[in-house]
């Protein structure tokens, strides 16, 4: 998952780089982790409005498993600040 360049972001991922990032989806309302997080990949289920709003902001992530299904990649250079950014959108997603 990344960033559109356009949107002034870099590889990243909401929930992958670190055991912090499943802290990103837990209290995240609607969204919930599908399968325990494994090396460098999440999957995830969000809401459909999360998934348009964090589409909307650039993020770059695949949808193919079920409805609202997403999977979320980092690459070897994702830092923390990448993560916040992300769990920070989704934040936004709900409260807007």
């Amino acid at each position: 998952m990344t960033r559109r360049a356009s949107a002034g972001g870099r590889p990243a991922s909401a929930v992958t780089s670190s055991s912090r990032g499943d802290f990103a989806l837990s209290g995240l309302s609607g969204a919930k982790l599908l399968f325990p997080r494994q090396a460098n990949g999440v999957f995830a289920e969000l809401p459909p409005a999360m998934i348009a709003a964090l589409r909307e902001k650039g993020w770059l992530f695949y949808t193919f498993i079920g409805a609202g299904g997403c999977r979320f990649m980092c690459s070897w250079d994702t830092q923390p600040e990448d993560v916040e950014a992300l769990a920070a959108d989704m934040l936004a997603s709900i409260d807007s």
